[in-house]
């Protein structure tokens, strides 16, 4: 029993330990989001509460497990409006336990967008060129559009969105962001598989910002035809 009682004692202070740097941490993470985004007029470090009821419908947002971290948010040039944010899936998701962590950026423009994305692929058959009298569609691959599309693919429903977007600056800022990147309606979303600090989240934030300000005017003006365009999370209309 003495040495039940003692496992059970060095148990409790172990468990304190863990919650107090646990809460150190926090306040640390805190308040450097704080000093992030003091630099930037109106812009505000928060909890993440609520964000669940507008980020529920997709992967990575729709798994049941998961909680909402640092929101950071505020106005951006030419009428738009951002927010960033940590998403933490415990147990499950990508892995069988243990925590999986992701940065999330939503820039949300004036006008429409052209329906696009590009992410990361391991799928074997993006490398392979199209087969004789197939149609590629609207996918960009390294066997539709060569090695520069390396482990890459995107997608865009306007040939004019895709030239301007799919350039390669804009891949290599992609994989330097580590990101997957989506532009539905009025709303461009990246997700990061990290958890990035403060600094990284508002990079994300500005890099996604600039791929929706390459866009032409005549893409903008094929875009602001497209019917009910997603106006961006919302309860109603949810990510």
């Amino acid at each position: 029993m003495a040495g039940l009682a003692t496992v059970l004692v060095i148990a409790v202070v172990f468990g304190g330990t863990v919650l107090v740097f646990s809460s150190i941490s926090d306040r640390r993470s805190r308040g450097a989001a704080e000093a992030a985004v003091g630099v930037r007029p109106g812009w505000q470090a928060t909890t993440g509460a609520g964000l669940g009821k507008r980020y529920r419908r997709a992967s990575p947002f729709s798994w049941s497990n998961r909680r909402f971290g640092t929101l950071l948010h505020g106005p951006l040039a030419n009428g738009a409006r951002a927010e960033t944010f940590h998403l933490i899936i415990d147990g499950g998701g990508y892995r069988e336990s243990g925590q999986s962590f992701h940065t999330v950026a939503t820039v949300v423009f004036p006008r429409p967008l052209p329906t696009a994305s590009l992410h990361a692929t391991t799928d074997p058959r993006d490398a392979e060129p199209p087969q004789p009298g197939q149609d590629a569609g609207f996918a960009w691959t390294e066997g539709t559009h060569g090695p520069g599309w390396a482990g890459m693919r995107g997608f865009a429903t306007d040939p004019q969105a895709a030239e301007a977007l799919f350039t390669p600056d804009l891949l290599a800022r992609t994989r330097a962001l580590r990101a997957d990147w989506r532009m539905d309606g009025y709303a461009a979303i990246a997700v990061v598989k990290s958890r990035l600090p403060a600094e990284a989240m508002l990079a994300l934030v500005d890099n996604l910002a600039y791929f929706g300000s390459l866009l032409p005017e005549e893409v903008r003006q094929t875009a602001a035809t497209q019917p009910d365009p997603w106006p961006g999370p919302t309860a109603e209309r949810p990510a």
